[in-house]
């Protein structure tokens, strides 16, 4: 016999994480969890504790293998042994354990035991359940895996595809253990016990206040159609859960009966089984939605960025348009009478863009409310491009000065929207004075007023301007 070293397999206690990530379900005794808001894909937080089990390589055909169990610090007084024998293909194992109490110690939503193999990278297999007769329990079992250590967890039916965190056993090596024990490095996930508490129907009879007491393959099933129905399988499930149903209904009519013990535990375990395909199903099809919605809203965000960045480079160029435009026409007109030719250019051109009227303090050109986004004091694309074409106006005047008027005074979104319009003309290299107070006005004539006042409107003509500004 080789002299054997240990082999460490390290327990994850924690919540959904890597579950969600490589495809693996929760256990159905699991809380739902709260996404991370910084992250653009569902994944969940994580709480995690370490803790090692023993694992044993069983040869093929190395013979039968003793190994010991005893309970954790959830069930200390908890003690078995098994023998694990892989000479026939298959390895097979032979579970005796005794000083179990009943799951439901641990919360209502446990009603058995099952043993669970796992390998040292971390995967886990339900070999099987442990039902108790009153505090022992034995079973036969087999599995494909070679390398593995074995442990004992409270769960709500026997069908589960993952283990809780209620670890109440776990293998332990022997003296006289035959194989190989290696140290490695591995992980594996318990789904932690949360504040969940199973919303059971009070009206059956194996509910917890009512003396009766259904076989446990009943009780179970009842359990797990319970669970999926409210993971949701009526929506993403309905026909497997309606299987489950209607096989938990015939179980129950023949234990009304009197009928053949057998089949009234081979009918419920297939309900049981059929309730855990439709929570599966549930959990992977929401995933599936869910992973949609990521990526439609992922797609969504980058289009509007798109749109954004080409409606920011529309609207620079409808400016650098407009100033050039207007450079044109005033290098095409001779410097005689220009001031007042200056002046109804910039009228006119100001008005073919936005409506413009003539004021004693200058120029208003007002922004009427449908350029702001809806119920909001942003300028919507069209009010950007709008803005744009001002601004490259004003570019080609020197001289000119901007208030911006907020109408009507003391609205709150009026002024939002005055502040807006400014920091947009900020943004495009012109600093306009902002209204300390705004014009009359009611709401439903809300608007902003850009007053443009000096330059031309003051009788300058652009040669006086740059003479003056040398």
């Amino acid at each position: 016999m080789r002299n054997p070293t240990r082999i460490g397999v390290e327990w994850m206690f924690g919540l959904l994480v890597i579950a969600c990530a490589a495809g693996q379900e929760p256990n159905p005794t699991q809380q739902g969890l709260s996404r991370s808001e910084d992250r653009k894909v569902p994944l969940y937080k994580v709480e995690v504790v370490a803790r090692t089990i023993a694992a044993v390589n069983y040869h093929h055909r190395s013979g039968v293998v003793p190994i010991d169990f005893r309970g954790t610090e959830l069930m200390p007084q908890a003690k078995g042994k098994a023998n694990v024998d892989s000479r026939n293909g298959a390895t097979k194992i032979d579970v005796e354990v005794e000083k179990l109490s009943p799951a439901a110690q641990y919360g209502q939503e446990f009603l058995t035991y099952v043993l669970w193999a796992v390998t040292p990278q971390g995967r886990a297999e339900n070999v099987g359940e442990l039902v108790l007769h009153g505090d022992k329990a034995h079973l036969p079992a087999s599995t494909e895996l070679q390398v593995f250590g074995l442990f004992v967890t409270a769960e709500p039916y026997y069908a589960v595809t993952q283990p809780s965190d209620v670890v109440v056993m776990e293998n332990r090596v022997r003296d006289d253990t035959r194989g190989t024990i290696e140290q490695v490095d591995a992980r594996f996930e318990l789904l932690r016990r949360g504040s969940y508490t199973l919303s059971l129907d009070r009206s059956r009879p194996w509910a917890p206040d009512e003396k009766q007491a259904l076989p446990l393959e009943l009780r179970e099933a009842y359990h797990a159609l319970d669970i999926a129905q409210q993971t949701g399988a009526a929506q993403y499930a309905a026909e497997t859960l309606e299987k489950a149903r209607n096989e938990l209904n015939n179980a129950i009519g023949f234990y009304n009966n009197g009928g053949d013990s057998k089949q009234v535990i081979t009918l419920a375990r297939e309900s049981t089984q059929h309730s855990e395909d439709a929570r599966l199903i549930t959990l992977r099809r929401q995933r599936a939605e869910e992973s949609v919605r990521v990526s439609a809203e992922v797609q969504s965000a980058k289009e509007l960025a798109e749109k954004a960045q080409a409606d920011r480079e529309r609207a620079l160029q409808e400016m650098q348009d407009a100033k050039a435009q207007v450079e044109r026409e005033l290098a095409s007109r001779a410097l005689a009478g220009e001031s007042g030719s200056e002046k109804m250019d910039l009228q006119s051109q100001l008005g073919s863009v936005l409506p413009t009227r003539q004021t004693q303090n200058g120029l208003a050109v007002s922004v009427p409310e449908y350029l702001f986004d809806t119920a909001r004091s942003t300028l919507n694309p069209a009010g950007r491009e709008k803005l744009a074409k001002i601004a490259g106006l004003l570019l080609g005047y020197p001289g000119v000065r901007m208030q911006i008027v907020p109408y009507p005074d003391g609205d709150r979104r009026a002024q939002d929207s005055a502040q807006s319009v400014r920091a947009y003309f900020v943004s495009q290299g012109i600093t306009p004075d902002m209204s300390v107070s705004g014009g009359s006005g009611t709401e439903a004539s809300r608007h902003v007023d850009i007053v443009v006042s000096g330059g031309p409107l003051a009788g300058q003509t652009r040669g006086e301007v740059s003479r003056l500004s040398r």
